[in-house]
């Protein structure tokens, strides 16, 4: 089992695409937070927040989808099935991978951007935590999802992000009350470690129902 998983994430290291096909959208995302940065209307910088926070989650789900994608396409995906590695060997190794090359620089990225407002450092890794947590839900979820629909249908479903938005919203609201200070660091990290339990959990059985005849 160790083995089977460390030459998966060493394979997918090796064969990361990271955000070719949301170049667009993450250029929109570092305009809207450079927006956000130096505007000072409060009901302005609310609306800015939402729109950072929502189009971070549609560049992510769209970038791990197009991964999975591109392992149906080349025959890659039925290839490790071959080797007798095990779908959730497969899945969880991918997630990872993706974390680690795509995610992780993303929210640094951000982070660092958000940095120039000149807030404290425990803020800025306070921000940086949660968004990674919130990420981690973001990852799990959808792509156990787009994985079950891209065996299904062989193409990219472009609406699974929009109706999977609503999930965000409990996210969203720590994420708003921590930058309000209107909750603690740790109690908002705390749930959101919570939240990403429940979606290990979750993206499980989802991948557990769905793809019963690849076993």
């Amino acid at each position: 089992m160790k083995n089977k998983t460390y030459f998966l994430c060493r394979f997918f290291f090796k064969d990361a695409k990271g955000l070719t096909s949301s170049v667009f959208l993450l250029f929109c995302l570092i305009l809207i937070q450079l927006g956000y940065i130096f505007h000072n209307e409060e009901d302005v910088l609310e609306g800015l927040l939402t729109l950072i926070f929502i189009i971070l989650f549609l560049v992510t789900t769209h970038a791990f989808e197009q991964t999975l994608y591109q392992d149906l396409q080349d025959g890659s995906f039925e290839w490790f099935l071959s080797q007798k590695i095990s779908i959730f060997t497969y899945f969880f190794s991918k997630c990872f991978v993706f974390m680690v090359t795509v995610l992780l620089p993303l929210l640094t990225l951000i982070t660092f951007i958000q940095s120039l407002q000149n807030l404290p450092w425990q803020q800025n890794l306070t921000l940086w935590i949660c968004l990674f947590l919130a990420g981690i839900q973001t990852v799990l979820i959808s792509g156990s999802l787009s994985l079950g629909l891209l065996i299904c249908q062989q193409n990219l479903n472009f609406s699974l992000p929009f109706c999977l938005l609503p999930l965000q919203i409990p996210n969203l609201i720590i994420l708003r009350a921590v930058e309000t200070q209107q909750m603690g660091s740790l109690s908002a990290i705390l749930f959101l470690i919570g939240l990403s339990l429940l979606a290990v959990a979750t993206s499980q059985a989802i991948v557990k129902a769905i793809l019963k005849p690849w076993k």
